[in-house]
């Protein structure tokens, strides 16, 4: 199978990307056939589109072969009942490492039972596992990602048989197995299998997957939303798993793997977005971000990688409407470009690069919207929302905020409006409720005014006027409900008070001695630590903030934990000491 039917699937997959991108070229050939009427390029251009021609007609027989033998009713079915052996013979051997196994047999009755009771947690890959090829998993993957994209009804009669839920239930195993996957980019690669059973008309989903339009996510809903044939081992672990790769994919170890990263923490937050609502998944999360939500825990990560990703897709918009509203206006000037040849190429090539803004666009802002949206999602509870009010996450999270409030409601929001925000998906309203809700939750859950402070600190974006004027924009707007723009103008009016208060503060301290400052933030350390390595001297929210996406001293680049991190106990004595001084004069 890996060398037949599954090597097959994949080739016509790349055939049907390529001629889809040939139909296209033609298009675009024809559409400036007519500008070169009369011209020297007219016939190179009609002999290059016949030529393309050909090459569809080649492409479209190529396409009804693959899917004559590929997509034979049965075929499919069959693989999916042979992948769902494999996979239960993967976790049996995987399960017998150190200690004994939980599953009974590979054929055994009770399959999604053993699947429950298997537990990968503490132990350590057998001889006999490091020897399995890694495509045995790929290759699972990949039979139910295609049969989703072409045959989505085998999919809906796999989750009735109890075979999708014994293969989906394996896959979220190793997800979060490190030791047994080494290899994150190949656990990773198991979100797609569940990503593609997601319904195609959730309007929740953005990201770019090839997928059947009848699909009606029928499979999905049996899985993971307490179907009868769902795993239940999907209920308990899924949350954590999806988590788990979420994080990894910062190290994805590809050649593309910046890029990579994005796609897979999206495909992991639209799967969450979707299982929210469903009571079981949400309170498995509600009691990881309990368990792992305090400093320097992996949820703690996970929040502050949504942060980071809001923070540069959303600023990728901003930096290209601009750009895309300049070409806008070049193409209005140029008009038709006129009849020379030389204007015809310079208005293919201006009409190519807002084709190639638009796309641009498009893409950051369907990341941005996720990323945004699953944000507002998790402040909706206090213990999914409580990390992102530590000190190390409060400050980026409020400054966040504050700059994209500033984009979207001062006077720089005037650069943003273009010709028609649909085509490249640009929705500020949406945006602005969004980021408000975020707002508005955090603070709700938020003591001693923490989120309020943190907007003051941001000395680049914020000023007494900003929400204020969202506040207004809101009411004109009708965007958001009078109880939240009430909500809102509290917001603003503590913040006002905040900042007059650390403007007499900070007049009262005056200068701050240099032994007293952040090396880094160049402010006061409220609680300064020493660096075991380099014997440098930090704020610990600094500190902190740095190590949730780099674990290694910023100064000599040797390995940093969070523990390792010793108190400038007599340091902080004096700072104390000092600020108490100067409050008394």
């Amino acid at each position: 199978l890996h060398l037949g039917v599954v090597r097959a699937l994949n080739e016509h997959v790349d055939s049907s990307r390529d001629l889809s991108r040939r139909i296209q070229f033609l298009q675009e050939m024809e559409r400036a056939r007519p500008q070169l009427e009369g011209t020297p390029m007219a016939t190179t251009l009609d002999q290059r589109m016949s030529e393309l021609r050909g090459m569809v007609e080649d492409g479209q027989r190529v396409r009804y072969l693959y899917e004559a033998g590929l997509l034979e009713d049965g075929l499919l079915e069959s693989c999916l009942a042979y992948y769902r052996l494999v996979m239960r013979w993967l976790l049996k051997e995987a399960d017998a490492g150190d200690g004994p196994t939980a599953m009974e047999g590979v054929s055994s009755a009770a399959s999604t039972s053993a699947v429950e009771r298997a537990n990968l947690e503490g132990k350590e890959p057998t001889a006999a596992f490091k020897r399995i090829p890694d495509f045995f998993l790929e290759d699972t993957v990949e039979v139910v990602v295609n049969a989703a994209r072409f045959v989505p009804t085998v999919l809906e009669r796999a989750s009735t048989s109890g075979t999708l839920s014994d293969i989906v239930g394996c896959l979220v195993h190793f997800m979060q197995a490190r030791s047994f996957v080494r290899n994150p980019y190949l656990r990773a690669k198991c979100t797609e299998a569940l990503h593609c059973l997601l319904p195609t008309d959730d309007a929740r989903v953005t990201t770019h997957v090839e997928r059947h339009p009848a699909s009606d996510g029928a499979a999905f809903i049996s899985v993971f939303e307490g179907g009868p044939t769902g795993c239940g081992y999907v209920g308990t672990r899924l949350v954590p798993s999806l988590l788990c790769v979420f994080v990894d994919a910062e190290h994805m170890g590809t050649d593309t793997g910046f890029y990579d990263k994005w796609m897979v923490r999206l495909r992991c937050e639209e799967i969450l977005t979707r299982i929210w609502s469903v009571p079981q998944h949400r309170a498995i999360w509600i009691e990881h971000a309990r368990e792992h939500g305090k400093e320097g825990g992996s949820y703690v990560q996970v929040l502050n990688m949504l942060v980071n990703d809001a923070i540069y897709h959303l600023d990728e918009v901003l930096k290209k409407l601009p750009e895309y509203r300049d070409l806008e206006r070049q193409a209005a000037e140029f008009g038709d470009g006129g009849a020379t040849p030389n204007a015809a190429r310079e208005r293919q090539e201006l009409d190519r690069r807002i084709r190639s803004e638009e796309d641009q666009i498009r893409h950051h802002m369907s990341h941005a919207e996720a990323h945004l949206q699953a944000m507002e999602m998790t402040a909706a509870e206090r213990a999914t929302a409580a990390p992102y009010l530590l000190p190390e996450m409060c400050h980026r999270v409020a400054a966040m905020l504050n700059y994209f409030l500033a984009h979207l409601v001062g006077p720089q929001r005037k650069k943003l409006k273009v010709s028609d925000p649909t085509k490249v998906g640009f929705n500020p309203k949406g945006l602005l409720r969004v980021i408000t809700s975020i707002i508005i939750r955090l603070d709700a859950v938020s003591s001693d005014n923490v989120l309020a402070a943190g907007a003051v600190a941001d000395q680049r974006s914020y000023s007494e006027g900003l929400y204020p004027a969202c506040s207004e924009l809101l009411r004109q707007t009708g965007i958001m409900s009078e109880i939240e723009a009430v909500q809102l103008e509290a917001f603003a009016e503590r913040c006002r008070v905040i900042h007059s208060e650390t403007v007499e503060d900070e007049e009262l301290m005056g200068d701050i001695p240099d032994d007293f400052t952040d090396p880094i933030m160049a402010t006061l350390m409220r609680d300064p630590v020493i660096l075991p390595a380099s014997r440098a001297v930090l704020d610990r929210p600094t500190i902190a903030r740095h190590l949730l996406t780099d674990p290694f001293d910023p100064f000599n680049r040797q390995p940093l934990k969070l523990e390792d991190l010793i108190p400038a106990t007599e340091l902080k004595e004096r700072i104390d000491a000092w600020v108490a001084e100067k409050r008394k004069k």
